[in-house]
């Protein structure tokens, strides 16, 4: 099995245009242009095609599933991961959320969800876990493909227990 992943071509709120709603964002005239480069470069088809609900993925496939229209297309939940609550941040710039988004990552806290429609990074981690598990490459499949894989994974309190969502972690 080999997977792609592309992120999305340049969109408008990469572009410091103000962002209202962070599902229908769309690409800018260069971001067509680089999924219209992407769609050139592959060399053989792609067996399936994934995007997120958001439009600037699906602008960025749209290159593609026209040039392969007989792959398979689906939608999955992989879209970004949306860390401040988007009713808090609707209309702003990147610049003017930068601080939080500071604060946010320099508090570690993996359970922490910042409100509605914002997800924890734990939160993240599963969606993560189970985009791999529906490509195959899950712990099970792979640990099969290669019987000396080493699987590593810490915490710095424990998967349960009353510390168990405090943040730990240190330069490795």
């Amino acid at each position: 099995m080999r997977a792609i992943f592309i992120r999305h071509g340049e969109s408008t709120g990469n572009a410091g245009v103000p962002c209202h709603d962070l599902a229908t964002i769309e690409l800018t005239e260069r971001g067509q242009e680089q999924a219209r480069a992407v769609a050139a470069s592959w060399t053989e088809a792609p067996a399936l095609i994934v995007t997120s609900p958001y439009t600037r993925t699906r602008q960025t496939a749209a290159p593609t599933i026209a040039r392969f229209p007989g792959v398979p297309v689906e939608t999955w939940p992989i879209e970004e991961f949306t860390y401040l609550q988007p009713s808090r941040w609707n209309g702003t710039r990147s610049a003017e959320r930068m601080p939080h988004l500071e604060r946010y990552w320099s508090a570690a806290d993996p359970a922490w969800c910042d409100g509605e429609g914002a997800e924890s990074f734990s939160a993240l981690l599963r969606r993560c876990e189970a985009a791999l598990a529906r490509l195959g490459l899950d712990w099970e499949h792979l640990q099969e493909l290669n019987p000396r894989l080493v699987w590593a994974a810490g915490t710095g309190f424990g998967e349960a227990g009353p510390e168990a969502a405090k943040p730990a972690y240190d330069t490795v």
